[in-house]
């Protein structure tokens, strides 16, 4: 299982058997929403608050590391991941006034 903190610039990965924190990893700021999915080896943390709320975190699940770290709209906010229900594709919400949803896959990270 893995949490964003709202306080400070990191996620914790724990686990579930003995509620231990298995890793920190640090963000580049504060993180609201993190997404995943069973079928996929990614999940996303938006950098919600501060200047680079137009980031967002890929985490491998396997390694448990950032490897990646996306802009998907420059200076604009990128929350809030969903996934479909079959893992395959993910939106990614761009919170604005003009805001966009856009479309990836859940396992090649490529912008459909």
């Amino acid at each position: 299982m893995a949490t964003p903190h709202l306080s400070k610039a990191a996620v914790s990965i724990i686990d579930m058997q003995d509620w231990t924190v298995v890793k920190t990893l640090e963000t580049d700021c504060p993180c609201f929403f993190m997404r995943s999915h069973a079928n996929s080896p990614y999940a996303w943390v938006d950098v919600f608050f501060g200047p680079n709320r137009d980031w967002v975190h890929v985490i491998d699940k396997a390694s448990l590391e950032i490897v990646e770290t996306r802009i998907p709209e420059p200076g604009k906010t990128a929350a809030h991941v969903a996934f479909d229900r079959c893992g395959k594709k993910l939106l990614l919400s761009i919170w604005e006034d003009d805001g966009a949803v856009i479309v990836y896959t859940g396992d090649t990270l490529e912008e459909l």
